[in-house]
């Protein structure tokens, strides 16, 4: 069944530790009411920093994402639906919904890498790996 990720941007922080509990039990009654669909509720994010494309990083987001919850569902509207009962909604915030693509499982059974007495690599099977005819080992055995 396909999954998407519904991420929270934004949204207000509660007035104080009452509305928090209030709002964080809307929250919990929500992810039950949506059963075994649910694969990764309530994750949310903290101490964000951003890694620039100079390699600079900077502390705090591009972005207002505060959290994610994973979900699986039959289709994306029916994904939609469900994110339009988020009591994240009542407090401001609002919801990226995104089918979540589901990519081939990549396997490779390398165990280890041999060199011979020339200090060549004697394994087809890391070239393969990296899609060229480089070795990377960088001594005589190196365990995978």
């Amino acid at each position: 069944m396909p999954q998407y990720l519904i991420v929270y941007l934004g949204g207000d922080q509660p007035s104080g530790a009452e509305e928090g509990k209030r709002h964080f039990s809307k929250y919990k009654e929500w992810l039950a009411s949506l059963g075994d669909s649910v694969v990764s509720p309530a994750n949310p994010l903290k101490n964000t920093n951003t890694v620039n494309s100079d390699g600079a990083v900077t502390t705090g987001g591009t972005t207002t994402m505060s959290g994610y919850t994973i979900i699986e569902a039959d289709s994306m509207e029916e994904a939609l639906s469900n994110a339009k009962t988020c009591p994240f909604l009542d407090i401001g915030g609002s919801l990226e919904v995104s089918e979540i693509v589901d990519m081939p499982a990549q396997k490779y059974k390398v165990t280890r890498i041999h060199r011979d007495s020339r200090n060549r690599c004697s394994c087809l099977a890391l070239p393969r790996v990296f899609g060229d005819a480089k070795c990377y080992a960088k001594s005589s055995s190196l365990n995978i």
